[in-house]
């Protein structure tokens, strides 16, 4: 079974997270001392870095295979069949938006300047403010 490890300078391991909401593809995300992950079954996670103590958990849905983003406070996870929900980095969960693009997303967005860059099956999208 899959394991999240913390692990101290020295090698020492400060905590672990397992189980099923552990992702054994998409990577986390550390911001503010908090760690965001979401699983490939799409539950989203938030543990306190220093301890691993969960902060709180939802669900996403789908499947992930795209690791979240951070950009300023906002966290962007997408899944495969091509939902991103946008989620207000903290210690309290926060649904900001929620956007659906035809085709699936494989590839974690990027973030270049002030834009968001997507990528899907088939097209590659900009998101900017005008």
């Amino acid at each position: 079974m899959a394991e999240l490890l913390a692990i101290r300078p020295g090698g020492e391991i400060a905590w672990r997270f397992g189980g099923k909401d552990v992702p054994s593809t998409p990577s986390p995300v550390a911001v503010d001392g908090l760690v965001v992950v979401v699983s490939n079954r799409g539950t989203l996670t938030c543990l306190e870095a220093a301890t691993g103590k969960t902060v709180w958990r939802e669900r996403a849905g789908g499947n992930h295979i795209a690791s979240p983003i951070l950009a300023g406070d906002r966290i962007y996870v997408c899944s495969a069949t091509g939902k991103t929900k946008v989620i207000r980095a903290g210690r309290t969960f926060e649904l900001l938006a929620e956007n659906v693009l035809d085709e699936g997303l494989m590839a974690s967005p990027a973030v270049m300047d002030n834009a968001l860059v997507l990528r899907t099956k088939t097209h590659l999208y900009r998101i900017d403010q005008p």
